[in-house]
């Protein structure tokens, strides 16, 4: 699961500032001391992304701001206020879509 900032990609973008969480056995997560904000979050399927692809070893492409908007259309949309908590249902996005965007943009 990755949480990154709503909005348009920008010239400052750090992809190593987005929140990552990895689920339990049953896909409950938890994320923690987050800066209020709007959000996007993700779910990837079998995917570590702050290492490699989830086949061959080729590198996500995630330091491409763009590169998580490839899939806006399967992240859910979240604003956190101070001291507040949410719940959100996610869809998976598989590890095979993952990988065909990836080699897409190499």
């Amino acid at each position: 699961m990755t949480l990154v900032p709503d909005g348009a990609p920008s010239a400052l973008y750090r992809w190593e500032q987005n929140l990552f969480a990895w689920t339990d056995t049953g896909g409950q997560f938890m994320v923690r001391n987050v800066v209020p904000g709007t959000y996007r979050v993700y779910a990837w399927e079998g995917l570590d992304p702050v290492s490699e692809g989830p086949r061959n070893g080729d590198p996500i492409v995630f330091s491409d701001p763009g590169f998580p908007r490839l899939f806006d259309y399967k992240s859910v949309v979240v604003t956190v206020g101070e001291n507040e908590s949410k719940q959100v249902s996610l869809t998976v996005i598989s590890a095979a879509r993952v990988d065909q965007e990836s080699r897409r943009l190499h």
